[in-house]
């Protein structure tokens, strides 16, 4: 028996569909959106009813970060029984692609559409089936139902002190460069700031006041950059994180409180027993606050 996929739908549900007609076999969702079972923003691979391994995303939308759903579609999928359920098919380029490249990691012997959708019965290489489906969960449901896996993934969270020494970051501007040390930034006579690197043509600085325009040239030849990208401190704060070890193996799911950037440490609440060592933070764009609320994402790549 080989690989099943099966394309998601906004309004109706695979939940009954699956447990009648494949029950016992490893699910893969790789819907960072679905909250039915754990708190989202992640891909989860499932034993019954048991997560059993992750892959962080930090987004409710695919399209935030395709490249991580296919990696965790090679990492998750691999039980050659493994049922895959993305999430819900819109007609958009990016989601079109990223859908028949999952398709050709995946290698599916059976590819289930609901009955309504919009997929294409061309240009796959199985054919679709469509199935009949029970409507979903409204709107307002399904918002409830994230609320409370927020407040579970807070009530659950234990605070950590994680160095920036030798931390890894992911899913970040910061720490993707070369660090200016604040000494050797303030001795070429720049004005002070919280953090200044150097990742290939642009330098990456935080600073709760910014650049003074005056001071832009001097920093950019400084750095040996032609352009300047900002952020504040506060553009890291509730930002969903997952700690990870080398191996990329996440131990532990939560949100980042704030960064110190005067002693250099992440204030995070995650649900893993600390003191733990973390070498690699994977950083998402979804904001979650204390009380489980989402305050929005940021842009790719802004900080």
């Amino acid at each position: 028996m080989g690989r099943t996929l099966l394309i998601g739908a906004a309004e109706a549900s695979w939940n009954e569909w699956i447990a009648e007609h494949l029950p016992g076999r490893p699910l893969v969702v790789l819907d960072p959106g679905d909250a039915t079972r754990q708190p989202p923003a992640r891909c989860i691979l499932y034993h019954g009813e048991k997560p059993v391994d992750t892959v962080f995303v930090g987004s409710l939308s695919p399209q935030s970060a395709p490249h991580l759903i296919l990696a965790a579609c090679a990492r998750l999928g691999q039980d050659s029984e493994t049922v895959v359920l993305t999430s819900a098919y819109h007609p958009q380029p990016l989601l079109r692609q990223t859908l028949r490249a999952l398709a050709e990691v995946i290698q599916p012997e059976r590819l289930l559409v609901p009955a309504d959708s919009l997929v294409e019965d061309a240009g796959w290489t199985v054919g679709p089936e469509r199935i009949e489906l029970p409507k979903g969960l409204p709107k307002l449901v399904r918002d409830a139902q994230r609320k409370a896996q927020w407040l579970r993934m807070v009530e659950r969270a234990l605070p950590h002190e994680i160095p920036l020494a030798e931390l890894s970051l992911h899913g970040t501007r910061l720490g993707s460069g070369t660090r200016i040390p604040r000494a050797t930034w303030e001795a070429a006579g720049l004005p002070p700031v919280l953090w200044a690197e150097a990742c290939g043509p642009t330098l990456f600085v935080v600073s709760s006041e910014g650049i003074p325009e005056e001071h832009v040239p001097r920093a950019l030849d400084f750095a040996h950059c032609d352009r300047l990208a900002l952020a504040k401190p506060e553009d890291y704060e509730h930002r969903l994180c997952a700690l990870c070890r080398d191996s990329g193996e996440e131990f532990g799911f939560g949100r980042i409180e704030r960064i110190d950037f005067e002693n250099e440490v992440i204030h995070a609440q995650a649900d893993a027993i600390p003191p733990v060592p973390v070498r690699v933070l994977k950083v998402g764009p979804l904001r979650v606050d204390a009380n489980g609320v989402e305050r929005g994402e940021d842009r790719p790549w802004q900080s």
